[in-house]
């Protein structure tokens, strides 16, 4: 008689499958955690290895910076990108960057730097109405010269021409988040300020943003030999709408030296249109050697022309000098009575949000030859506003001149017309804040018939707005404001509010001398010597 095994319900068979299905969907996850995915284990993953740099210059990876560049719009270079310059470059074309994921491009960062304990160049005689570097919808560019271990990095186009779009580094087509620092920027270009271009040129061409969040710093941004360019930073960006303006661009601490045109206008900075919260601080202006005009023009520092132009900050730049160390003087020469030296130039401004003028050094100026001009645009005005919305050291205060150098700012003329020198004069149909400011050490001269109004702080704003004129020094016993003119309609005021609902308080008016004309006591500018 066989033995049989009982049989089990089917129902037991059941619960043991679904028992084990129930077993794998517990224990796969866990040796999946465990061992699958060491680093939730407590198991330490290695960092991402940082990128091999690439070489540029003799005997590189690459001879140009073109050929990189060309090789990242490629593909070929990707993610976050390294190129150490190890020689000089001769660039032959604009080495130009594309935007991260235009073509075949896809980079997350891209680091330019000198390396080798020497000095590099990057130079090229481009073609005029280009720059050698184009940062054309590129972001998170960096270029570093270091300034370290011997290593410097020197970036000229050397081409001298006026023709419109010749600049060293040019950002366009919404290049964002990129610095440039550590560096000598030098360039060439010789157009008029309203003409695109310049050494360092923030352009149009965008897309959705502009070219924003960009940042100048720490450079020595000058000429190419002796070949000086009109203009050391210019902005002019797109005005299809307030997004797609030049926003939120920095530039700080540099030293900008040697712009000039001896027949063109001519400025440090010229923010256009389509530009718009621009922050420019810290910087040292200053010319290195006699600057003479052979057609007569304005001639400024810091220029924002603009009615796009609201919200930005012009604050802690010395103007003046003849070097970076603050010594000697920036010597001016004019051509005829339009000609004149604006070391901050609000020429044209926007209504919506006001621009802050703060912590500004204005001295160690001579102008002489024939200068000319009355108003914002008269022979010299230290910071001038023409229109908009601007308040004037109301945080911190500027200085124009010196309260203990007598001539820290020195005009003299051969004019046979009137002029007018002013330290701070504001002029739009708009309320204003001028507080806090030091105008002394200011001497004016003509040898001509012509004569001068010279006024410390000038406001004329209109009968509905309010001025706020307080806790200013014009004038001191070391360094007085002088009017030495021999026309007895010659004129020399402290401080004047012309129109307005003006509030004065805590200033101080000290040593205001004229050599000719009638001398009051008077409150109003009818006497020739007012407080």
């Amino acid at each position: 008689m066989s033995t049989r095994r009982p049989s089990r319900p089917l129902g037991h068979a059941l619960s043991i499958l679904l028992l084990l299905s129930l077993l794998a969907v517990l224990v796969t996850p866990a040796l999946a955690h465990n061992s699958l995915n060491p680093s939730q284990a407590g198991v330490a993953v290695p960092a991402a290895a940082p990128p091999v740099p690439k070489t540029i210059g003799g005997g590189g990876d690459y001879a140009t910076l073109k050929a990189a560049f060309d090789d990242i719009n490629a593909g070929v270079l990707t993610g976050a990108i390294q190129l150490d310059v190890i020689g000089d470059t001769t660039e032959t074309a604009t080495a130009s960057l594309n935007a991260s994921g235009t073509g075949s491009a896809s980079y997350t960062s891209v680091l330019i730097q000198p390396s080798g304990g020497a000095a590099r160049t990057i130079s090229g005689a481009i073609v005029a109405a280009s720059p050698l570097i184009d940062l054309n919808g590129a972001d998170y560019v960096t270029i570093d010269g270091l300034n370290s271990g011997g290593n410097t990095l020197t970036i000229a186009n050397t081409t001298v021409s006026a023709t419109s779009g010749t600049s060293t580094i040019r950002f366009q087509a919404d290049a964002t988040n990129n610095t440039v620092t550590n560096s000598n920027i030098q360039g060439a270009a010789t157009m008029a300020v309203g003409t695109n271009g310049g050494t360092i040129y923030f352009g149009a061409g965008a897309i959705s943003t502009g070219n924003d969040n960009n940042t100048i710093s720490y450079n020595n941004i000058g000429p190419v030999g002796s070949n000086l360019p009109s203009k050391a930073v210019f902005s002019n960006g797109t005005t299809t709408s307030t997004a797609t303006y030049n926003s939120g661009n920095v530039v700080t601490n540099n030293n900008i030296f040697d712009f000039f045109g001896a027949a063109v206008q001519s400025a440090g900075f010229y923010m256009s249109s389509g530009t718009t919260d621009c922050t420019i601080s810290n910087n040292r202006l200053y010319q290195t050697g006699t600057r003479t005009q052979t057609t007569a023009s304005t001639h400024a520092g810091i220029q924002l022309a603009s009615s796009n132009i609201n919200n930005c900050t012009i604050s802690g730049n010395t103007i003046g000098y003849a070097s970076a160390a603050g010594t000697g003087t920036y010597d001016f020469v004019g051509f005829s009575s339009s000609s004149k030296f604006i070391p901050i130039y609000f020429s044209t401004h926007g209504t919506t949000t006001a621009s802050s003028v703060q912590g500004n050094t204005i001295t160690a100026i001579s102008l002489s030859g024939i200068v000319g001009g009355t108003g914002t645009s008269g022979a010299f005005v230290g910071i001038s506003v023409s229109s908009g919305l601007v308040n004037i050291g109301n945080v911190t205060g500027n200085t124009i001149g010196s309260l203990t150098t007598p001539g820290a700012i020195a005009v003299s003329s051969n004019n046979a017309s009137a002029f007018d020198v002013r330290g701070i004069y504001f002029f739009p149909s708009a309320s204003v804040n001028i507080s806090n400011n030091n105008v002394g050490g200011i001497t004016a001269a003509n040898s001509g018939v012509g004569a001068i109004n010279l006024i410390g702080i000038h406001a004329y704003t209109g009968a509905t707005y309010t001025n706020v004129m307080s806790n200013n020094t014009v004038g001191s016993a070391a360094a007085p404001l002088s009017n030495s003119a021999s026309s007895t309609s010659s004129v020399i005021i402290g401080i004047r509010s012309q129109s307005g609902i003006t509030t004065m308080t805590g200033n101080s008016v000290n040593n205001l001398t004229l050599s000719a004309g009638n001398i009051g006591t008077g409150s109003t500018a009818s006497s020739s010597v007012c407080g």
